[in-house]
């Protein structure tokens, strides 16, 4: 059985406000060379076109948005003072999904303070070692691997409850490869419990 309804505006919104990432990861097309090199856009969505496309659907009651699609969120410094221009717009749903490494104690707050309402934080691995063939970095310097992206889950956790805060809803995600499957009961037990919820992807 089908549910469908038509709208006249978009109910959800999938922004890219910067086509970068710290990493090259081999399921994503930032890993890529050739499909990468199609988009060679380097710089950030400017203010006025990203509070234009807020407005809009602020007009037609936008329910829900994504801060990106294939980058990393926390690329884009005034994230979090764009979070909450969407949840002062009428916004009820601002969806972050990154890969952790980013992630400051105070960027922590600033992003759980700023009405983020979903943290999805992507890892593909449960050990180091699978980890870094999973999510290759991009520049030889950046060294931080598995155990700041645990670091970060704690963090946001301990904030949102010493701040006694229902959101941000915090996912933990798995896609699975032929690299990690091996790893997926290890990886559910670790974060059972611990996080809202987990998703185990399919490679598509």
């Amino acid at each position: 059985r089908q549910f469908k309804q038509a709208y006249d505006f978009p109910i959800y919104i999938m922004l890219e406000q910067t086509y970068r990432c710290n990493l090259a990861c081999p399921t994503c097309v930032q890993g890529h060379k050739d499909f990468r090199g199609e988009y060679n856009f380097k710089g950030v969505m400017p203010w006025d076109l990203y509070e234009r496309i807020i407005l809009e659907g602020e007009e037609h009651g936008l329910p829900s948005v994504s801060t990106h699609n294939n980058d990393e969120p926390l690329l884009v410094k005034d994230i979090a003072k764009r979070i909450k221009f969407a949840r002062d717009h009428g916004v009820m749903d601002v969806i972050m999904t990154t890969n952790g490494l980013l992630f400051t104690e105070d960027k922590i707050k600033d992003v759980i303070d700023s009405g983020v309402t979903r943290m999805l934080f992507s890892i593909d691995a449960h050990t180091s070692a699978t980890y870094d063939l999973v999510r290759p970095r991009r520049a030889k310097r950046d060294i931080e691997g598995i155990e700041k992206v645990k670091w970060s889950i704690e963090e946001a956790l301990n904030y949102r409850e010493k701040s006694g805060l229902k959101l941000p809803i915090i996912r933990v995600a798995f896609c699975v490869s032929h690299v990690n499957e091996h790893e997926i009961y290890d990886f559910i037990q670790e974060w059972k419990g611990v996080v809202d919820y987990i998703d185990i992807q399919p490679l598509l």
